[in-house]
């Protein structure tokens, strides 16, 4: 990994981290527990507000640079690596078997992506928080209240920290129970009881009752199949089990890997989706089994299970077009627990027998890991690996797009974010975008086009309404660029570049002929992915810009 830590931002990262200017002032840190939080960002994929503190502390001390915004993301792979093979060594009583499934989970090239891209950090931190969240528990006596041992403070400690993050972390409260219910805790007078759980079931009701009371629902933009196949519900039947396939999958053979994977079924006897309810069919068998012949498997199945159920579409609500590699990190440690209590019903000396496989596998892997780290280096063609995987995949044509456009190629990129509408036409991001580029090679009515389909899609974003009312500007029409400038007030009561716009569309009114102090003759592209316009404008230029 160490070699590629310096390559250029791409995916998300782009996104949220160099695009997002909301994480390059810690000053901003107070606006996390603000109610208008949603209304301001709404491209944010949940509350997760120690994971933007953590990007926040990155600017500060690195600014862009990409190799220390990564080198975290490195040791908590590493910290988790190790981890794994403390968790596993103890609960199965085996080191050599444990060292195993360490090795792996380290050198698993599908674990990369988290190292690889920065944003990711959210699943691997999540991960790590869970880890040291359950071996702190491990330390917890029966009979100790909570408030007179430290270690149930690191339990809730690294709760807390790992919702932070991302709210898959919440896996570790039913993960407790299952722990204590198979009778693994190494003090045997521990049983489950609510009381032990209690400190995360408050915390869970106060974090319930913070998002719903002072933070708004949030709106979303992420596309869904939910118009194509006609109801949530239904959507979860066709696609988990071929989200289920992909997963397996990337677990046993991880290559090729292309960041997304496209779940869209063709009917609900496709083989894929068949092979899904198999795998579902063979899990629940195996979970059955170890239940009762081995509890050290059957936690690491309840963990992988658990911490599946929205990435694999298991949850009613969470339903989307596509499964992320990064999404397997925190089931990859139950699979590793799983495989490890395997791995200890052979005889300590037989294992000597696999070592030659372990060290072919652990070459192979990370051979795997370097050539994606070297696919990484160029995010053109990081995109196109996708796209020629998955061809109509929004995110992979969207980024490509972008990129294009970044170049200065700017008939590919129109060509590109045209099918990235044509993939999936709910998403803002692309018309929001494609307007841009239109203004750039005067097309204000394919502009204007794109911009209102982007505001009815997204008609919170004040960025949108910005641009519309920079549209109106430069044709002339300052009654209706004056509306729209307002309009994003209305979205944003404090968005500096719709009153500066506001300002210049007066002074243009009171002598038409002069150009704005300091401005370009144009309106440079607009912002990238769900975001808004930039939240500074700058006196020098027209606001709208990425």
């Amino acid at each position: 990994f160490v070699p590629f830590l310096n390559n250029p931002f791409a995916w998300d990262d782009r996104h949220y981290l160099t695009d997002n200017t909301f994480t390059h002032d810690l000053r901003n840190a107070r606006e996390l527990a603000s109610p208008t939080y949603f209304d301001r960002y709404p491209e944010r994929p949940g509350w997760r507000p120690l994971l933007e503190l953590s990007f926040m502390a990155d600017h500060a001390l690195w600014g862009l640079s990409p190799m220390p915004r990564r080198v975290p993301n490195l040791l908590v792979h590493m910290a988790n690596s190790g981890l794994v093979y403390r968790l596993a060594a103890a609960l199965t009583a085996r080191p050599d078997a444990a060292l195993a499934v360490g090795l792996i989970f380290a050198l698993h090239p599908v674990h990369s992506e988290n190292v690889f891209c920065s944003y990711f950090r959210t699943d691997s931190v999540a991960t790590l928080c869970v880890l040291l969240g359950l071996m702190a528990y491990r330390r917890w006596p029966a009979g100790r209240s909570f408030l007179r041992t430290p270690a149930a403070w690191g339990t809730l400690t690294a709760f807390i920290a790992g919702i932070g993050f991302k709210e898959g972390a919440a896996v570790l409260l039913p993960l407790l129970w299952v722990h204590d219910r198979l009778r693994l805790h190494p003090d045997q007078a521990v049983r489950p009881r609510w009381s032990r759980y209690a400190p995360l079931l408050v915390f869970v009701a106060a974090y319930g009752l913070f998002r719903t009371i002072l933070l708004p629902p949030q709106t979303t933009t992420q596309p869904t199949l939910a118009s194509t196949w006609g109801g949530e519900i239904m959507i979860n039947l066709l696609t988990f089990p071929k989200a289920l396939v992909t997963y397996a999958r990337l677990a046993v053979w991880p290559y090729p890997l292309a960041v997304d994977h496209a779940i869209v079924p063709a009917h609900a006897l496709e083989p894929a989706v068949l092979g899904g309810l198999a795998i579902m069919a063979v899990y629940l068998w195996l979970m059955k089994r170890a239940w009762t012949s081995s509890p050290v498997a059957a936690l690491g199945l309840a963990w992988a299970g658990l911490a599946h159920l929205p990435s694999a579409h298991l949850l009613p609500g969470v339903v989307t077009s596509f499964v992320a590699e990064r999404y397997a990190y925190h089931a990859s440690a139950g699979i590793a627990l799983a495989v490890a209590a395997g791995l200890a019903k052979w005889p300590p000396n037989s294992l000597s027998a696999w070592a030659p496989i372990l060290l072919g596998l652990s070459v192979l892997y990370a051979g795997i890991d370097v050539r994606r780290g070297g696919e990484w280096r160029v995010p053109l063609t990081l995109y196109e690996k996708t796209m020629a995987l998955y061809p109509n995949s929004y995110r992979a044509l969207y980024n490509r797009a972008f990129q294009l456009e970044k170049q200065g190629r700017l008939a590919e990129a129109r060509e590109t974010y045209t099918r990235a509408i044509a993939a999936d036409a709910t998403w803002p991001e692309a018309h929001n975008n494609l307007g841009n580029l239109l203004i750039d090679q005067g097309d204000f009515d394919g502009a204007r086009r794109h911009f209102h389909q982007a505001r009815l899609l997204e008609p919170e974003n004040g960025g949108i309404y910005l641009n519309l009312g920079n549209v109106e500007f430069l044709t002339g029409h300052l009654g209706l660029a004056e509306a729209w400038y307002k309009e994003a007030l209305k979205v944003r009561p404090d968005f500096p570049d719709a009153v500066y716009m506001l300002e210049q569309t007066a002074k243009r009114r009171a002598a038409p002929t002069a150009a704005i102090s300091g401005s370009p003759s144009r309106i440079p592209p607009g912002p990238p992915v769900r975001a808004p316009a930039p939240r500074a404008g700058s006196p020098a230029s027209i606001p709208g810009s990425p």
